[in-house]
């Protein structure tokens, strides 16, 4: 066989040298085409650099004056917040001082309120005390005009006094069949009325047997003569005949009770009203049982539907 040929190193060495020009010489002419462009260049990357700069420059100027009028408006706003902090100091002062005032007043009123409390208690006492005295007094009333009854339409006669009087009661009795003895009467005289000539005559005996006795035998006669009661022409007096009336002598409270009471009893129904040794009755109907009448709220404890019959 013939042996295989090597290539030749002169062949290779030569060959990379040629290589290693053409390189060398590719980037040289590469280096020098950037140069040539960048000095082609150079003056638009002036003009452009300049104008970035006035760009900057001009951005720079205008956040300048941002900040500056930033810095004025921040400098009002600070102004205005002292003021608003100074008018919130001077509210809250006058709210401590509206405060303590209100308090204060509150404190006074609490005061007062105590005080009325205890003036309105006291005034119940002293109103419970007034009530009490009252009834003590409308009891001593009662109990002064015990002994005495008031005769009615007897007509005033010039010149009259004491002794007339008796004259007139003593025809009165006659002719009630009941003769009263003159010392039996502790006082006789009239009472002031609406009309002057028909003034009442209040007799004052010395018991009340006596009183109570004139009375009976005075509503005997009338319910005996029911047609021709008592009157002034069976007493013989002249003038025009008027009726008579012989009643208890009654204080001013109970006579308004009786008022009342009477009134109530031909409202609702009650055949009977009377007076009898100052306390005033009701009664129904004959048969039925008696009802004491010692103040209006009686009278309106009668009025409920379970009370009327």
């Amino acid at each position: 066989m013939s042996p295989q040929r090597k290539p030749s190193s002169n062949i290779v060495s030569e060959a990379d040298s040629k290589t290693v020009r053409t390189q060398t010489s590719s980037g040289a002419d590469s280096e020098a085409s950037i140069k040539s462009i960048d000095r082609r260049s150079n003056p638009r990357l002036k003009r452009k650099r300049e104008s970035n700069s006035e760009q900057i420059a001009e951005m720079m100027a205008e956040m300048r004056s941002m900040f500056a009028d930033f810095r004025a408006h921040q400098s009002s706003q600070d102004s205005t917040l002292e003021k608003i902090s100074s008018s919130m100091d001077e509210i809250k002062a006058q709210n401590l001082e509206l405060r303590q005032t209100v308090d204060f007043v509150s404190n006074k009123l609490d005061s007062v309120q105590t005080q009325i409390d205890k003036l309105e208690t006291d005034r119940n006492k002293n109103l419970q005390y007034i009530q009490v005295l009252e009834q003590k007094l409308e009891n001593l009333e009662r109990y002064r005009r015990s002994t005495c009854v008031e005769i009615k339409n007897i007509p005033h006669s010039k010149g009259e006094s004491k002794l007339s009087l008796i004259t007139q009661l003593s025809t009165l009795a006659n002719v009630l069949n009941t003769p009263i003895d003159p010392q039996h009467v502790k006082d006789i005289f009239r009472i002031t009325t609406r009309d002057p000539n028909m003034k009442t005559i209040i007799i004052e005996f010395n018991s009340v047997l006596t009183k109570e006795h004139l009375i009976r035998k005075y509503r005997e006669y009338n319910k005996s003569n029911s047609t021709c009661k008592l009157n002034t022409e069976t007493l013989g007096i002249t003038g025009p005949r008027n009726p008579v009336y012989v009643s208890e002598n009654l204080s001013p409270q109970m006579k308004r009770l009786h008022y009342i009471a009477k009134d109530f009893a031909s409202s609702n129904g009650y055949k009977h009203c009377w007076v009898t040794n100052g306390k005033i009755f009701l009664r129904k109907k004959e048969g039925t049982s008696l009802i004491l009448i010692n103040s209006e709220h009686d009278l309106k404890n009668l009025e409920k539907p379970n009370n009327i019959e």
